[in-house]
């Protein structure tokens, strides 16, 4: 695939339950390639702080309910071509998407231990892909306190 990549960024900020970490909607007229995430946190930094939570990536199709109380970051092109993304990105909501008259699956399970950063950078031909506007959602678990997460999501546009 070859396709624009662009990136964007969830400021760190306290979370103390169940979020979307990054919602990704793909342009009407292409699909979106997950190409990385990296989570980090910057509060619990001692051995008595392990605290382990599930990394789940969905993908939405149809009509679905987005979450909300997050942020709308700004998106950059990876490489100075001067296009825009024409996905559509929200990260760290507090309400977590639901499913609507559409469909979801779950595509995948992780786990972040929070003593240190997490890296998804699949192969090229195991990223996740969505259809022209479904979405990917990366949802994290409870974290079982508050605790000051950040990180970063890359993607890349096909056929738009």
């Amino acid at each position: 695939m070859r396709g624009r990549t662009f990136s964007g960024g969830m400021a760190f900020t306290a979370q103390s339950a169940i979020f979307d970490a990054f919602e990704l909607i793909a342009p009407a007229a292409g699909l979106v390639a997950l190409k990385s995430i990296q989570l980090g946190q910057s509060t619990l930094l001692t051995d008595a702080n392990e605290f382990i939570c599930q990394i789940t990536f969905h993908r939405f199709t149809g009509t679905y309910t987005t979450g909300s109380g997050g942020e709308t970051p700004a998106m950059a092109a990876l490489h100075q071509d001067g296009v825009a993304s024409s996905s559509t990105l929200k990260a760290r909501n507090d309400t977590v998407a639901v499913v609507g008259t559409g469909a979801i699956e779950v595509v995948g399970y992780d786990a972040w231990n929070l003593r240190g950063g997490y890296l998804y950078l699949p192969p090229e031909e195991d990223r996740i892909i969505a259809a022209p506007t479904d979405a990917i959602i990366v949802t994290v678990s409870d974290p079982g306190t508050s605790v000051v997460v950040g990180g970063t999501i890359v993607w890349e546009e096909i056929g738009t």
